[in-house]
């Protein structure tokens, strides 16, 4: 080496102490086993650290990561295998595929903001698909074996999100943001069987779990504010959509109130709506097969703070095969609906109907076929509530039975 090269050597290291500026340590590994297997790293800023291990054939992954503490690690083993993470800022991602798997892609893209901390996608099988998009302090993990499932997460601010899926044709969709609340969204799906589906939306402060095993089940969570969902099914062929929402009607103060919903459903072809806003509380079990339950809860409030918290409650257990159940309430309103038996050639039925100021209808049919409750209460005077309660209660048992209950008028 020359005394010129030296002492060019020499100035640049002199420059990097005196301009105050800390070169990135960053760190990058590669290994390749096997034939037409790609890598491509870009680092560039501070701390980076990239490890891509992969093995047998034409596997790609490409790491790019931009500034501060980030880490990424890569292990692909199989054939045809992608994997892209992106990252910048403090972010961490870890992607692996385990030996055997073909054809699976996995993307981790996690964005500017604050600190980043997570990713983590697992995936054993063929022709799987998972990716992970998030932004500031997000946490996700996807886990996937089988083939042909899907499992896409997207995240803004301080959420949290696991999905876990082993058989075939599984979907599994997260996708959270957090507004002005300062409340993290948590969201966790499992899914076992084959080509199952599940959706979570939410947005300030809630929690969503839905467990699914069997085949061709679906299950949909959609949460504005500070709300709760759980939703497990077994069997085959069951539906379950959950809609919670808390609007505070344009007023700044944070509400205290919230939702809760809970649907159980073991069989085969049961369906179960749920849609709530402003302290409600339902509960939905459904054992047997082709049984239906809506329920539709609705409370407005003219402004935060103003009276005692309102809520309506809901509960409906089915058990049999061919059941509805349909309950509709607004205001300060409890139902219970409990049926047992089968509806053959003629389904059981109840329906509940409430409208304003504490109604309560209890209704519960035992037997098989041709069962029918229905309670309508209905009560709206004009310049409020005038404290008048209403019940309704109706328990039949056997066969051929019918029971209608009318309460109250609404005022002109």
């Amino acid at each position: 080496m020359g005394k010129k090269t030296l002492k060019a050597l020499s100035i640049l290291v002199a420059l990097s102490f005196l301009s105050g500026t800390a070169y990135a340590a960053n760190t990058a590994t590669s290994t390749t086993t096997g034939t037409g297997n790609e890598s491509e790293i870009f680092q560039h800023g501070d701390n980076n650290n990239a490890d891509v291990t992969q093995a047998d054939t034409n596997n790609r992954s490409r790491v790019t990561q931009n500034q501060d503490g980030n880490d990424a690690q890569v292990d692909q083993a199989g054939d045809n295998n992608l994997s892209v993470i992106d990252q910048q800022n403090d972010n961490t991602a870890d992607v692996t595929q385990t030996a055997g798997s073909a054809d699976n892609t996995a993307t981790v893209n996690q964005g500017d903001g604050n600190a980043n901390v997570g990713g983590s996608i697992w995936q054993s099988g063929s022709n799987n698909n998972a990716e992970i998009h998030q932004a500031d302090l997000n946490d996700a993990t996807i886990l996937q074996s089988g083939d042909d499932n899907s499992a896409i997460v997207h995240q803004r601010l301080d959420n949290n999100a696991f999905v876990d899926q082993w058989g075939d044709r599984n979907t599994a969709t997260i996708d959270q943001n957090q507004f002005n609340s300062g409340e993290a969204n948590g969201s966790i799906i499992f899914q076992g069987g084959d080509d199952n589906i599940a959706d979570s939306d939410q947005h300030e402060g809630n929690v969503s779990l839905i467990d699914q095993s069997g085949d061709r089940n679906f299950a949909f969570t959609d949460q504005q504010d500070f709300n709760t969902s759980v939703t497990v099914q077994s069997g085959d062929d069951n539906s379950a959509t959950v809609r919670q929402n808390l609007s505070n009607g344009g007023f700044e103060e944070e509400p205290s109130f919230s939702n809760g919903s809970v649907v159980f459903q073991s069989g085969d072809n049961n369906l179960a709506n749920v849609t709530q806003d402003v302290e409600n509380s339902s509960f939905v079990d459904q054992s047997g097969n082709n049984n239906t339950a809506n329920v539709n809860q609705h409370h407005t409030m003219t402004g935060w703070g103003k009276g005692e918290a309102f809520g309506n409650f809901s509960d409906v257990w089915q058990d049999g095969n061919d059941s509805d159940a349909v309950v509709n309430q607004d205001d300060e309103n409890t139902a219970f609906v409990t049926q047992s038996g089968d509806g053959t050639n003629g389904r059981d039925l109840i329906t509940i109907n409430q409208f304003d100021d504490g109604d309560f209808a209890d209704a519960s049919q035992s037997g098989t076929g041709n069962n029918l409750i229905e309670v309508n209460q209905e009560l709206n005077q004009v310049g409020g509530s005038t404290g008048v309660m209403q019940n309704a209660m109706a328990s039949q048992s056997g066969t051929g039975n019918v029971t209608i209950i009318n309460q109250g008028n609404a005022a002109p």
